[in-house]
């Protein structure tokens, strides 16, 4: 599921995959395949998003000319407006205003319209729901009554639909705030949420194979069938609710042909027979982190060692709440298959029984973490040799040695997880991944961040299906780094 750093950020920068769904990119609740294509969503309506602009504030002109051409529909409140705006000269410019003048979406009897100042959130909201409402201009006053002011109104009608991201006006956040008003006014006018979809093309395997983040869909959509049943309904709710209802039935679908093939053999058909079996047993579905670790710069000795540790996790299930005591692991049929060697011991490097032994530990430990699994007992090593391990993962090793340190995993999924080792001798390189089903929508991971030269910290951000994030640090100090 998550396979490097910042696998998340890929989700955030596509576009739209079509003109008729307008999915974009999501900044929190969007189904994998919204953030597919790029660039579609630039024809019909001049907004174009990439890496480079994302982040940046729209302008008021752009803002203007993006809305008119989303509400291209919006009929003129009044025509030929006197224009008073000293600032407005190019000829596409003061077209685009013109419009706005006549729409009655700000004051045109103004000196200034600051064309290329960044937008506000309050006059995008002021021009954004008087082109929406266009056709009922009273509709916020009579749906908030006892809220006093227009501008108050505008931000909870944002706030009760759910189009807001963020405080300030991006190409990025506008880009959203238009995709998550296209599914809702497609949904009814019900508040944007993950659980609203557009099109049944969209549920698939390739979009949906975690098997919470069904369950989560499926257990929204079932609700809001209950509210409308126990209502009378309209001609239009009553299709709503017939494709709602289809919805969940194609999810049931959906379920039962991952039952029969799970996503991960799909994606993996190489997988060891052994692993492979498990997957089928558990109905496990994903590979919840992948890493791999060129050893060809490790002593003989400390391949050995690395290699035999780690190869223990291979085809090994642990339950739900299950522990995993890596040092037991390793010890459980006793140490005589592992090499003497240089250990680490007490600042000072000692030839010993297992020396790099811990070698498989951070092996096991680094993708667990960053999988989500909760790390109840963790030590980095005293110094840091970073040809032996990458830069690039300092501050995310894990020494083990009788009787401590130890390292202790604990599988806080509501499923069984395997490990799968694959070791290839011709490339040198080990790898081992995390098969489960993620209780997550997203594991995001920041790191690493120096906070002194020998003072490393990483954090993982664990997003849920309701958008709740629970953040957690991970510290590493050490006394040197080579």
């Amino acid at each position: 599921m998550f396979v490097s750093i910042y696998n998340f950020s890929s989700r955030f920068v596509g576009l739209f995959l079509s003109v008729s769904l307008l999915a974009g990119a999501l900044f929190a609740y969007i189904p994998t395949t919204y953030a597919q294509a790029d660039n579609q969503f630039s024809s019909p309506y001049g907004l174009i998003v990439h890496n480079k602009n994302q982040d940046q504030l729209i302008s008021r002109v752009k803002t203007l000319e993006v809305l008119l051409k989303y509400f291209s529909n919006a009929n003129p409140t009044r025509k030929s407006v006197p224009m008073a705006f000293t600032d407005v000269s190019e000829d596409q410019i003061k077209t685009y205003v013109q419009k706005g003048c006549d729409l009655d979406l700000f004051n045109c009897s103004r000196n200034n319209f600051y064309p290329h100042r960044p937008i506000n959130q309050h006059d995008f909201l002021e021009w954004f729901f008087k082109l929406k409402y266009n056709r009922k201009p009273n509709f916020l006053q009579d749906a908030y009554p006892k809220i006093k002011t227009e501008t108050l109104r505008r931000l909870r009608e944002a706030r009760r639909l759910n189009l807001l991201v963020g405080d300030q006006i991006t190409y990025q956040s506008f880009q959203q705030f238009l995709y998550r008003n296209q599914v809702v006014e497609s949904n009814l006018n019900q508040p944007f949420s993950y659980t609203l979809t557009l099109n049944f093309e969209d549920i698939n395997l390739a979009n949906y194979h975690n098997l919470k983040e069904i369950d989560f869909i499926q257990g929204n959509l079932k609700r809001i069938i209950s509210h409308l049943e126990e209502k009378k309904n309209t001609s239009k709710e009553i299709r709503y609710l017939r494709d709602l209802k289809k919805q969940v039935q194609a999810f049931d679908d959906l379920k039962e042909a991952l039952a029969a093939s799970p996503y991960v053999l799909q994606e993996h058909p190489e997988l060891d027979p052994e692993v492979i079996r498990l997957v089928r047993e558990y109905g496990l579905q994903e590979v919840l982190y992948s890493y791999s670790y060129n050893y060809s710069q490790n002593a003989l000795y400390r391949q050995h060692n690395l290699l035999t540790g780690v190869k223990k996790m291979h085809g090994r299930i642990f339950e739900p709440g299950g522990v995993i005591d890596f040092w037991n692991i390793l010890s459980e049929r006793g140490l005589s298959e592992f090499q003497y060697g240089w250990v680490i011991a007490g600042g000072t490097e000692e030839w010993q029984f297992g020396g790099g032994i811990c070698g498989s530990s951070s092996l096991v430990f680094l993708p667990s973490w960053k999988a989500g699994l909760e790390i109840l007992e963790r030590s980095n090593h005293s110094k840091y040799f970073s040809y032996l391990y990458p830069i690039a993962d300092i501050g995310l090793d894990a020494t083990v040695y009788r009787p401590r340190p130890n390292l202790k995993i604990r599988n806080n999924t509501f499923d069984p997880i395997v490990f799968n080792v694959v070791d290839d001798k011709e490339n040198k390189t080990v790898t081992v991944q995390v098969i489960g089903n993620s209780p997550y929508k997203e594991v995001r991971i920041e790191g690493p961040i120096f906070i002194s030269r020998s003072h490393i910290k990483w954090i993982r951000h664990l997003e849920d299906f309701n958008g709740n994030i629970t953040s957690e640090a991970l510290e590493s100090r050490y006394s040197v780094i080579y």
